[in-house]
């Protein structure tokens, strides 16, 4: 069984179909949940996972409580097409792209519990980066993620991808400001970023650290070559 998360056009249906040819050929299950404009406005309540009423702006008082957050529904998703289908899988894979990767990987952070064995997050526009220093959601600081158990982070088996060519700064949507840009000025700079101080973090403190990174040789930010190499990254 494989999730995979949608970008901010709210596109699950074109999500599902672009792996479909994949999912023949490997033998496994697409499970595309649309998280839509209407029950999910804003990037606090997918991008963020709403965990925050205002994500960026985070605090105690606006704390959500954990059964209301939108990562909170995956889980039961699992179960659910489980039962329906008598499907015995213990463990499931994600995929996410874009926002759809910002969720997938937040996902990991705040549910550390998570049944998933494997995760590509592709060509995310910023990162939650793995820096006890900044506040949430540029960093791990005023959130739940300052307890987080990094051993447990750092050991879950990560493919995060971009394009060669995702380095446009000036592409609609993608998030500018001191923060975000702390991270680089596109997909391709921000994601390395993000892999290199997670990297660094574990270094230096001796945890064991199993993520890998992959460039897209000649693919810019197009949704459908990239959730195809995702599959492949899983399944080489």
């Amino acid at each position: 069984i494989i999730f995979v998360f949608h970008g901010n056009g709210r596109n699950a249906k074109e999500y599902r179909d672009a792996v479909i040819k994949k999912a023949n050929e490997f033998n496994f299950i697409v499970i595309a949940p649309e998280f839509s404009n209407a029950n999910f406005p804003t990037s606090d309540s997918y991008n963020l996972g709403n965990v925050f009423i205002d994500g960026d702006h985070p605090s105690p008082e606006t704390l959500v409580s954990e059964e209301k957050w939108t990562f909170s529904t995956i889980e039961p998703i699992f179960d659910f097409v489980k039962e329906k289908l008598a499907n015995t899988s213990e463990k499931y894979t994600i995929i996410g792209h874009s926002a759809g990767a910002q969720f997938a990987l937040r996902f990991a952070m705040f549910k550390p519990a998570a049944r998933f064995n494997k995760m590509v997050a592709s060509a995310s526009g910023w990162y939650s980066v793995t820096d006890f220093s900044v506040d949430f959601p540029y960093g791990f600081k005023e959130s739940p993620l300052k307890e987080i158990d990094l051993s447990n982070f750092f050991s879950k088996e990560i493919y995060l991808q971009v394009g060669e060519l995702d380095n446009n700064k000036n592409e609609s949507g993608l998030r500018r400001n001191e923060f975000a840009d702390a991270q680089g000025n596109n997909r391709y700079a921000r994601a390395y970023y993000f892999y290199n101080k997670a990297k660094n973090l574990a270094e230096n403190n001796t945890i064991s650290f199993t993520w890998k990174i992959n460039t897209n040789k000649g693919l810019n930010h197009d949704f459908k070559p990239a959730l195809e190499k995702a599959v492949d990254l899983l399944f080489k």
